[in-house]
């Protein structure tokens, strides 16, 4: 069954007359198997967006914010109907409690450990790096990777990665050009170690001396018969020989 509040006629009024708490109330009475239905969505997303603009234009709102992040996150993950919310609306209202987020830590300071859990993030760090790159580049290469993400909620992330002391953005025309702080190369995930270079023989010099190493060992004629004599282990196996027959 849906609530009262999820079905008011007149979302405008609500946004003075009701509260993120009062949102709360009215989701946690929403059962696993209640739909969404198109009106309240709708009725939610206007209250989200008016509050979240209201909380970040204040002066010191940090209580505020709090509270709204705590609704959006409730009508996000924890409502029992959660898993039935559609993508879209999800996103959005992801994207609103991120402003709000990058809000709260201007008044704060900056915690890069609250967003490096986030969807996308350590991609971003990885890519970027102390050389700057034009956010449309970076919009393309991850377009190439098959990373699903819209250029709208890139901007939000970027914009809370800087906001958290991860990178840099400088504008430049019209194009935003990026590179991560000195912190955020802290937190960049390290790069993949380069494979062994080939062996000019088509194999790798640790299989060679494997295979060197599974040979029986040789008596210093053999050795020399065989140009054992550049490998190391066995001139210095034979250096007593060696040493007596200079003598």
């Amino acid at each position: 069954m849906i609530p009262h509040l999820l079905n008011h006629p007149d979302p405008g009024r609500l946004v003075a007359s009701s509260s993120p708490e009062e949102v709360v109330d009215a989701l946690r009475q929403l059962g696993a198997e209640d739909p969404w239905p198109d009106w309240s969505l709708r009725l939610l997303d206007r209250l989200f967006i008016v509050w979240s603009a209201a909380a970040i234009a204040r002066h010191s709102d940090e209580q505020g914010i709090a509270e709204l992040q705590s609704a959006l996150a409730y009508a996000c993950t924890r409502a029992r109907n959660a898993a039935t919310l559609p993508e879209s609306w999800r996103a959005r209202w992801q994207a609103a409690s991120d402003m709000l987020e990058s809000r709260r830590q201007g008044l704060q300071g900056r915690d890069p450990d609250l967003i490096l859990g986030r969807k996308h993030v350590q991609t971003l760090l990885g890519m970027l790096g102390a050389q700057e790159t034009a956010q449309s580049d970076l919009a393309a290469a991850l377009s190439g990777q098959g990373v699903d993400i819209t250029p709208g909620r890139l901007s939000q992330l970027l914009s809370l990665m800087e906001s958290h002391g991860l990178l840099e953005k400088r504008k430049d025309g019209r194009e935003n050009r990026l590179k991560l702080s000195e912190q955020g190369a802290k937190y960049a995930p390290a790069p993949a170690a380069a494979a062994p270079a080939p062996h000019p023989d088509g194999f790798r010099a640790s299989e060679q001396a494997a295979q060197y190493a599974a040979k029986p060992a040789a008596s210093p004629a053999e050795a020399h018969g065989r140009g054992f004599w550049t490998n190391v282990e066995v001139v210095q196996e034979h250096r007593p020989w060696l040493e007596a027959e200079a003598a």
